[in-house]
């Protein structure tokens, strides 16, 4: 992927930055050249950080509510993205996606830009999620992303939207759309700043979520198959959301 001629994708003029970013920033800067998934796997590593700070509390955190969260922000990550990308492409803002409206008339984004990044690519959101069952040695009891799909497809609009998969007598501290509003202002100007390139946005949020879904299953908490089931039906509906700020 190609950009115009500086095109930079830091914390704008008035955003400060902390000595902790700051460090991090050198660190990728430093080990970009060999490694250009760098700033991913250190955006990966912070946004996890920040999700377990946010969602525990002194009785821990819950297992369900931290991976719905983890796949909404990678799903949407992939919406941003594809959104920012077409901007620098000179893409007509009409041909990006497709809107698509529920019953109560709430709007939500379509399109096969969207599905790359969340579905089919090498380093889709799909690809580095199931990813994590194989690095824990229990790749066969990945589930079926297209009954993922057809899920969140049929469930459009309605309560359980992104949420309809959870195991039985599970529920979220909050809606996926709550979760990835309150959850989104908090991490994706580390993500920017960090990956440098709204390709690999998807990518750190992505590895974020494989990284707690490792740790949810090595604890005994939930089953490859429910974490794997709980992160992307959050992710395919949130990619879809348009959230107040667009």
């Amino acid at each position: 992927m190609t950009y115009p001629p500086g095109t930079q994708f830091f914390p704008e003029p008035d955003e400060p930055v902390d000595p902790a970013l700051a460090a991090l920033l050198r660190q990728v800067a430093e080990q970009r050249a060999q490694d250009p998934l760098i700033g991913a796997r250190v955006a990966a590593q912070e946004v996890a950080r920040r999700l377990m700070a946010a969602l525990g509390d002194r009785r821990g955190v819950h297992a369900e509510s931290l991976l719905c969260t983890a796949g909404a922000l990678a799903g949407y990550a992939c919406q941003s993205a594809v959104r920012d990308l077409a901007v620098l492409q000179g893409v007509p803002a009409g041909q990006v996606f497709v809107t698509v409206q529920d019953a109560a008339g709430r709007s939500y984004l379509f399109g096969d830009r969207l599905n790359g990044p969340l579905l089919e690519d090498g380093l889709s959101v799909w690809s580095v999620v199931a990813g994590a069952a194989g690095t824990l040695g229990r790749a066969d009891e990945v589930p079926d992303v297209v009954e993922i799909v057809r899920t969140v497809s049929a469930t459009l609009g309605r309560p359980e939207w992104g949420r309809s998969l959870l195991p039985a007598g599970s529920a979220l501290q909050a809606p996926p759309a709550e979760l990835l509003a309150a959850m989104w202002p908090m991490t994706s100007g580390v993500v920017r700043a960090l990956t440098a390139d709204p390709a690999l946005w998807h990518v750190a949020y992505a590895a974020a979520a494989a990284a707690l879904l490792e740790w949810v299953v090595g604890h005994g908490t939930l089953s490859v198959r429910d974490g794997v089931t709980i992160t992307m039906e959050s992710a395919i509906a949130m990619s879809k959301v348009v959230l107040p700020a667009g």
